[in-house]
C-alpha cells in the first residue's frame, strides 16, 4: 500500500525507488518500456469510416486492452463516473510526439474520484471503441491530431483515488500499436 510522508522522506523514497526501479529494469524484474502493464489485443488495427457528413470523416476501430498490475502497490485506473465500466483512456502518438498527437483522444468531463482498484497480480481487460478525429478547426475543419501511425493507449492510473501521485509513466502506457486508414470509398462496396 502507498503511503504518504513528510517531503524530505519522500524525496528520499522517491530516489531509492528510482534507483530500485533502474537497477531492476536493468536485470529485466518488474515492467517497463519492454514488459508494459497495458498490452492491447493487436499490433496493428486497421480504422474504417464511421461517419461522415460531407466536410470531415471520422474513422474507428475496436481495440482491447489488458492492463495487469505488475507492482507491489494497490492502483487505481480512473474512471468518469462510479457506473462508467471503462477506465479513463488516452492514446499518445508515438510518430508526432510534439504535433497535435493522436486524433483518436478526447476529452474526458469527469466527476472524479472514481476508479477501478486493481491489487498486485490482477488484471483487469476493457473492450474500447476507438474513433477519430474529435477536434477540427473552427477556422478550416481541418482535424486535429493523426489518425496514422504508431500509437501507445495511456490509462488514467493513481496509488489512490483522491491523490496526484502516479506511477511513472512506463507504467500507465500501453506496447505501440499501429494504424492504418481502411482504403474504403464510404458507399462502395
Amino acid at each position: 500500500m502507498h503511503t504518504h510522508s513528510g517531503p524530505t522522506t519522500r524525496l528520499m523514497t522517491l530516489l531509492a525507488a528510482s534507483l530500485t526501479a533502474t537497477a531492476c529494469s536493468d536485470l529485466g524484474f518488474g515492467p517497463g518500456w519492454d514488459d508494459p502493464q497495458i498490452v492491447t489485443d493487436q499490433a496493428s488495427y486497421t480504422a474504417r469510416v464511421i461517419e461522415e457528413n460531407g466536410t470531415w470523416t471520422q474513422y474507428g476501430f475496436t481495440l482491447v486492452a489488458r492492463f495487469t498490475n505488475k507492482t507491489k502497490d494497490d492502483l487505481y485506473l480512473g474512471r468518469c463516473f462510479p457506473d462508467t465500466p471503462i477506465p479513463i483512456y488516452g492514446v499518445k502518438s508515438v510518430d508526432d510526439p510534439e504535433g497535435w498527437g493522436a486524433g483518436y483522444s478526447f476529452a474526458w468531463a469527469c466527476v472524479g474520484e472514481n476508479g477501478f482498484l486493481i491489487e498486485p497480480g490482477e488484471s483487469r481487460v476493457d473492450t474500447l471503441q476507438m474513433h477519430g478525429p474529435n477536434a477540427w478547426s473552427g477556422k478550416t475543419g481541418e482535424p486535429y491530431g493523426v489518425l496514422e501511425g504508431r500509437f501507445r493507449l495511456v490509462y488514467s492510473v493513481r496509488y489512490c483515488l483522491d491523490c496526484r501521485d502516479r506511477p511513472p509513466e512506463e507504467l500507465r502506457v500501453s506496447n505501440v500499436f499501429r494504424v492504418t486508414l481502411a482504403d474504403e470509398v464510404p458507399g462502395h462496396e
